[in-house]
């Protein structure tokens, strides 16, 4: 309990650390009462919550991963999928790209060398063909000067490759750190 509410503590990895979420049932809040308690712990930003993410590999849906996307692309079968379960919609696929062993593409997290963040969407080029897309990216002191996420095709994932990223002969260059 928060003062005299009660709330649900969910555990989320939302940043590749040991996080937590507070789940509220606002139609019995004490809102002044909840606020004041809330007021007085330590937290941080969204922007920074983001960066930590994206640091972490840790897809958000809308962004990393979209209705385009199926889990296996995003690195989420073990938390989206469960194998044994009866039929569902997308069945098929899924289960024929798990047994080739991985999808045509697969999100990655990327060390950029370039001062500004590139946009999501901006292309990455590899041997002047293009290979993928970044979905998200940000400054970055762990991974700087710039870590970024996006997909690539799977000839094209493996730790240490690198990339051009805007155009096939950019003098920006992106370095594959790991599939997500």
């Amino acid at each position: 309990t928060l003062g005299s509410t009660k709330v649900h503590v969910v555990r989320m990895d939302r940043s590749g650390t040991d996080g937590r979420d507070l789940l509220i049932i606002v139609n019995k809040v004490d809102e002044a009462e909840l606020l004041d308690v809330l007021s007085s712990v330590t937290r941080g930003d969204s922007a920074l919550l983001d960066a930590a993410r994206i640091e972490a590999g840790q897809p958000r849906f809308g962004i990393d991963f979209t209705q385009a996307n199926i889990p296996l692309e995003a690195g989420l079968a073990g938390r989206a999928i469960n194998f044994n379960k009866g039929c569902y919609p997308g069945q098929e696929v899924i289960c024929r790209i798990n047994s080739l062993g991985a999808p045509a593409r697969r999100l990655v997290r990327l060390s950029v060398s370039a001062e500004q963040a590139p946009e999501p969407g901006s292309l990455l080029f590899r041997d002047g063909q293009e290979v993928g897309y970044i979905t998200s990216a940000v400054r970055s002191q762990r991974l700087g000067p710039v870590a970024a996420m996006g997909y690539l095709g799977k000839r094209h994932c493996e730790q240490g490759t690198t990339l051009q990223v805007g155009e096939a002969n950019a003098e920006t260059d992106a370095q594959v750190v790991a599939a997500v």
